[in-house]
């Protein structure tokens, strides 16, 4: 069993099954670190990069911030 544990202010649709796909790329040495943290720092339209399908992942939590 894999566990990612994926935090953000927002999440595109998608985005954290493209996330966990491309990490899994990585650890297999399909995909370059180097190549997915300029991905993470710099996001950029028409880059070939798989979405995992959706059975298999849960989400366990939200957490929000308090409202002042």
């Amino acid at each position: 069993m894999l566990v990612y544990d994926i935090s953000g202010n927002r999440f595109l649709h998608h985005m954290v099954r493209y996330l966990v796909a491309t990490m899994i790329q990585v650890s297999r040495g399909l995909y370059s670190k180097d190549k997915f943290s300029s991905l993470l720092h710099e996001p950029r339209k028409n880059v070939q990069i798989h979405r995992a399908p959706a059975n298999g992942l849960i989400l366990l939590k939200v957490e929000y911030d308090k409202c002042k």
